[in-house]
């Protein structure tokens, strides 16, 4: 997960500093963890995650190819 935002935010550099710490959060995550919430994750139907792009207001296209992403997502986590 990259998350440092743009140089020219550091002029706001609360914001800049937040958000550059973010990136550390996603680093040494347990194996066991990953593992969890990949299975968690896998209950969810196609169906399902389409609903939550459209609720979101994204065109046909951007949630095929959303739901497309999110389910390899989830295959990746769960070949672990």
């Amino acid at each position: 997960m990259h998350n440092r935002p743009p140089f020219i935010f550091v002029f706001d550099l609360p914001y800049y500093v937040s958000r550059t710490r973010m990136q550390h959060i996603v680093k040494h995550i347990p194996r066991k963890d990953v593992k969890w919430i990949g299975q968690l994750l896998s209950q969810l139907s196609e169906q399902q995650i389409k609903d939550a792009f459209r609720a979101g207001g994204f065109t046909p296209q951007q949630v095929d190819g959303y739901t497309r992403k999110v389910r390899g997502r989830i295959a990746e986590l769960n070949r672990l």
